[in-house]
């Protein structure tokens, strides 16, 4: 994962082929309801976690294009996470 995040650093994913649109956004599973998150253009990240109702359980800033996230106090179910607008759904066990 380390090189390509370095690949999307240097060249940026217009180089970067994929079927996902979304391609920007790599969301990785770093322990139990932790993430770490990576948008390789970015220079901050705008992170907004919703749950199945639409209203916002989390939100936080981060500096740079990459940080953790960390879930584990919510409740379990399927959320969805809006980072920078890239959304992926997860489930918080």
């Amino acid at each position: 994962l380390a090189g390509l995040k370095e690949v999307i650093k240097r060249a940026g994913v217009q180089s970067v082929t994929t079927d996902d649109h979304n391609n920007r956004l790599i969301m990785t599973p770093a322990g139990r309801n932790i993430y770490d998150i990576f948008v390789g253009t970015a220079t901050s990240l705008d992170i907004r976690v919703y749950n199945t109702a639409g209203g916002i359980v989390k939100a936080c800033r981060a500096d740079g294009p990459e940080t953790t996230l960390d879930l584990d106090t919510l409740p379990a179910g399927i959320y969805i996470v809006d980072v920078n607008n890239h959304t992926k759904k997860i489930a918080v066990q």
